[in-house]
């Protein structure tokens, strides 16, 4: 039904409440007499010895007598109700409780916003404009456009009806054709809501009708339902393919087309569905999958984290001690024992296993539940060590003395160091002022429940003033105020966050601030980019430590930030990457080793025996290794072939070295202690062992 007429027969049934107090007086006469006014009335043309919301009342009374008599409908009645409701006065709420007389009925007008003026208004387009017709507030008008009254019959008379029914947006019926609404293109029909729901997006005299899979295909009930071929003018299942697709067959098993729609076929339809995997239902059965077998139960989610393994009354439950001790519920609350019905902690063993008894010290099996009813086991719980959760009421463990609060990680870090209402809770500023928030936040102050700042003081000594400029104290913590408390921090320091962003943070606004920063000096992070520090230039790359080392000396942008990166065989040349290691070529935003030339020019090659380029980088091989200054020097004249490096090999190695000649290390190493890493993968050359 039209929604705008439940609300307008809900209206109806209030009024019907004082028909019997009004005797029905009062009609439209009286109203149309009262508008016709003289040219003395006010600008609103009311008459000020006329009441027009008394007038309305007894309007609406008349409409409720006249209602479905030999006359029909009372049409100004009708209309004065109808603009009521389209004018969004709220007759409902101003008056939940139906009135039950004239007076009252008019208190409810004034509650609802309704002065005389509203009320000739609403009177006087009704009586002297087009007022409202019996088809105005009819299901036919909202569904489908038939709003007008034409040789006792409901019909459609303009466009502006067909556009404001339900089924211009639901069925794409939205121009006027012979006094109904019907569709008239294409385009009409894929905007409407049944195209998206039931595939009906071509038109076909007059109406949205799906004539292609395609239609079908890109719908809600092809997606949901299998409906995705079209069959005799609609969008029907036609194949297995079809209810594979759907959410059903995922779930629930309907996997297989049965003439008519999808639905369970067979056992394979079932072992692939969730249903299997979370229930055990992966048997095909009357039409559904079930679970059938203790099988199909032990191998389902419920049994791995509810103990569900059983197959009891055709479900997969709890049913045995075997069932509950596989369960989360066994290790974590100690309900390992099977009392019949379900799984519960039925002994004290149970409940000491359980991680509830080491947590929160419940330990003691009462009613099939773990509780805490030893001091001792509350003592022995992290709750205790944590939070002073140390004493036993039977059923918990709580607080139960100043002593239990005091030696709690809660009053070290947070200073609840107090027994206070059943709980731990800072007991003076000295509890405050030890803690570790006093320290870290300036929460050095009792306020009744917990530390917290209470003074600038408070803020500036703590380390969040020094870290991140939190130096000022708002009225409800510390936090950073001015660009003096950003300046004086570690932040500033480091990343360049030395402005005050004006709502409790601060962060970098301007190359000043970024300049001088780690990440200037390392990566050319020197300039303000809006957002952060990052670099601008050429300028801010070739200054910074990754130009000289890695050959970064170009800005780069990836397109989404700047960064800086080689951009030529120069800025690799001119780094130590290529003076030690033989890293001298570009490739794709890097410096390798392309050559052997330009190993053999390196560092690495003279000292580590790297002389052959491969895979971008210098490798050592056996030659190279024997003619290597750490040959002559410690010993490393051996290929190591698993870590590729030049290592000692043997007793010769060590023997021609400058180790065995000076500090008489002449033998090999032969069995490198597991955390000496460097003796793994290098070898080591040690003394001779008699």
């Amino acid at each position: 039904m039209n929604t705008k007429r439940l609300v307008t027969l809900c209206i109806f049934s209030c009024f019907l409440f004082f028909q019997a107090a009004c005797g029905g007086s009062g009609n439209t006469e009286e109203i149309a007499t009262d508008s016709t006014s003289d040219n003395n009335n006010d600008a609103t043309g009311t008459d000020p010895e006329i009441n027009h919301c008394e007038n309305t009342c007894a309007a609406l009374l008349s409409f409720i007598e006249t209602d479905g008599g030999p006359n029909g409908p009372d049409e100004v009645g009708m209309c004065i109700i109808g603009t009521i409701m389209d004018e969004g006065y709220p007759v409902m709420e101003a008056c939940p409780d139906a009135p039950d007389s004239i007076e009252s009925c008019m208190n409810c007008l004034d509650l609802a916003g309704l002065d005389e003026d509203s009320c000739y208004s609403i009177a006087d387009s009704c009586i002297n404009g087009d007022p409202q017709t019996p088809c105005t507030f009819t299901e036919e008008c909202y569904m489908d456009g038939l709003c007008s009254l034409e040789d006792g019959e409901c019909v459609a008379t303009s466009e502006e009806d067909c556009e404001n029914s339900n089924n211009c947006h639901y069925a794409g019926a939205c121009s006027l054709e012979d006094g109904r609404c019907v569709a008239d293109s294409d385009e009409t029909c894929k905007s409407s809501d049944k195209c998206a729901q039931s595939g009906n997006c071509s038109l076909v005299d007059g109406e949205c009708l799906p004539t292609s899979d395609e239609d079908c295909a890109n719908s809600y009930g092809c997606r949901e339902f299998g409906a995705c071929s079209v069959v005799d003018g609609e969008c029907a299942v036609t194949s297995d393919e079809d209810c594979q697709q759907t959410p059903q067959c995922k779930y629930d098993g309907f996997c297989s087309f049965n003439g008519i729609g999808c639905s369970v076929g067979s056992d394979e339809d079932c072992a692939q569905s969730k249903k299997c995997q979370m229930m055990g239902a992966c048997t095909h059965e009357d039409g559904n999958c079930e679970a059938t077998s203790d099988e199909d139960c032990a191998n389902s989610h419920n049994c791995l984290s509810f103990g569900s393994c059983s197959l009891v009354d055709g479900e997969c439950r709890q049913g045995s001690d075997d069932d509950c001790i596989k369960s989360p519920d066994c290790a974590h609350f100690g309900r390992c024992s099977f009392d019949g019905e379900e799984c519960s902690a039925n002994s004290d063993d149970d409940c000491q296993a359980a991680m509830t008894c080491l947590y929160d010290g419940r330990c003691t099996a009462v009613d099939g539940d773990c509780r805490a009813t030893e001091d001792g086991d509350c003592l022995a719980s992290m709750g205790c060590f944590y939070a002073g959760l140390c004493s036993a009421n039977g059923e918990e463990c709580k607080p139960g003395s100043d002593a239990d609060c005091e030696q709690s990680q809660d009053c070290a870090i947070w200073g609840r160091c107090a027994f206070k209402g059943n709980e731990c809770a800072p007991g003076s500023d000295e509890d405050c002022l030890s803690s570790t928030q006093c320290q870290e936040q300036g929460r050095c102050h009792n306020d009744g429940w917990e530390c917290v700042p209470m003074t600038d003081a408070d803020c500036e000594a703590s380390n969040g003033c020094t870290s991140n400029g939190a130096c000022t104290f708002t009225g409800w913590g510390c936090a950073p105020m001015n660009d003096e408390d950003c300046a004086q921090s570690q932040d500033c320091l480091f990343s360049g966050s030395c402005s005050f962003d004006g709502f409790g943070s601060c962060i970098p606004k301007s190359d000043a601030d970024c300049q001088g920063t780690p990440d200037c000096n390392l990566f050319g992070a020197c300039s303000f980019n809006g957002f952060g520090c990052a670099p601008g230039s050429d300028t801010d790359c070739q200054l910074s430590a990754a130009c000289s080392a890695a050959g970064e000396c170009s800005l780069t942008s990836d397109g989404y930030e700047n960064y800086c990166a080689p951009a030529s065989d120069a800025d690799c040349h001119q780094s130590t990457a290529c003076a030690n290691y033989g890293l001298c070529s570009l490739l794709t935003d890097a410096c390798v080793a392309q050559s052997d030339q330009e190993c053999q020019a390196s560092l690495g090659c003279h000292k580590e025996g790297r002389c052959l380029a491969a895979d971008g980088t210098c490798q050592p091989d056996a030659s190279s290794c024997q003619e290597s200054l750490d040959c002559a020097e410690i010993g490393r004249c051996s290929l190591n072939t698993d870590t590729n490096v030049c290592s000692v090999g043997s007793d010769e190695d060590c023997a021609g070295s400058t180790l065995c000649m000076l500090d008489g290390l002449c033998a090999a190493e032969t069995s490198c202690l597991a955390e000496d890493t460097a003796c793994q993968i290098w070898g080591a050359c040690i003394a001779d062992v008699e």
